[in-house]
């Protein structure tokens, strides 16, 4: 396994052409090596995926890439620890939060900053 790499670089453009490179590098020995890109949420995956499969930036295409949250990478990482369990999603998380808050005397109090209510005409 090739180690992670992490580059700066600006945000628009110049941040998909340096993937898109990126990429051909990770697969410049094989076309169809496997490749695992970590992006901030599902709309930035869509989104660099369209614009790199384009064809605009050139690179070797996206068979075999896959691009995941930091949330579903740290559910695939994790998945042979947590043995029969299944994974934490977004409703089961707010329900506990919800339930951790209800009994908490620390999470119950009200908020210090309360904004006036919306008046309604």
């Amino acid at each position: 396994m090739t180690p992670a790499t992490v580059r700066t670089v600006a945000f628009g453009r110049p941040a998909t052409e340096a993937l898109a490179e990126a990429i051909a590098g990770a697969k410049h020995a094989h076309p169809l090596d496997p490749v695992t890109v970590v992006v901030p949420s599902n709309l930035a995956a869509l989104s660099a995926r369209r614009t790199i499969a384009g064809g605009l930036l050139g690179g070797t295409g996206l068979a075999n890439v896959s691009f995941v949250t930091a949330f579903r990478l740290a559910e695939l990482l994790g998945a042979g620890h947590v043995g029969g369990r299944r994974p934490l999603t977004n409703p089961v998380l707010a329900a506990a939060v919800r339930a951790a808050r209800r009994t908490s005397p620390a999470c119950s109090r009200p908020s210090p900053i309360t904004t006036p209510p919306t008046p309604r005409w």
